[in-house]
């Protein structure tokens, strides 16, 4: 089954409840417009996407019965919703804003984070320590072993 993503509200497309119902932002309509793993479709399935509800009973006797009763009382203002009214937009699939890349962070010195020979030619000991207190572990328990 396909995965909810944002649903059109009539005038915005909004992202699911994780992000607080949030607008979706231009860049993720043009992510999701320029993948074809994403579609804007009907949603079959309304049952699944509706609300759920927990009821609390109280004490109840032993053998005892309760009844919960449901009643629903229908709107007085029958106005369709204006995203029935009003269709979703085809996704974009380029952006309408020019795009800036994100500027370049220097680490000030190299580094970079691997267990090898960074850019400033410094070796990393981190991988050899790991490895030789390891191997220590073994013949540690080794020699532990055989006194």
């Amino acid at each position: 089954d396909a995965d909810l993503v944002a649903w059109w509200n009539g005038s915005t497309w909004v992202k699911n409840y994780a992000s607080g119902f949030a607008p979706a932002t231009e860049a993720e309509l043009v992510s999701w417009g320029t993948n074809p793993l994403y579609a804007v479709d009907i949603v079959e399935d309304t049952l699944n996407l509706g609300l759920n509800f927990i009821i609390k009973v109280g004490d109840v006797i032993p053998g005892g019965k309760f009844t919960v009763r449901v009643i629903p009382i229908v709107a007085a203002d029958q106005t369709p919703p204006a995203y029935v009214t009003t269709p979703p937009p085809a996704l974009p699939t380029t952006p309408t804003t020019p795009v800036t890349p994100p500027p370049v962070v220097s680490s000030g010195g190299g580094g970079g984070g691997g267990c090898a020979i960074g850019s400033d030619g410094r070796f990393d000991p981190t991988l050899p320590a790991m490895l030789f207190a390891g191997l220590s572990f073994f013949g540690w328990r080794r020699f532990k072993a055989v006194k």
